[in-house]
């Protein structure tokens, strides 16, 4: 069982969003970081 099952609280909210996005810097770091470097080479980016 997990500490924050049965919680919902705004820390469980974050957990589960951050958890989320982590999913692609975990299966896919080639394409994050494909798109980091094209907005920091855009101006205004």
């Amino acid at each position: 069982m997990l500490p924050w099952t049965g919680r919902d609280d705004e820390r469980t909210a974050e957990l589960r969003v951050t958890g989320y996005y982590y999913g692609y810097v975990r299966d896919r770091p080639d394409s994050v970081l494909a798109a980091l470097r094209a907005m920091a080479r855009d101006d205004g980016a």
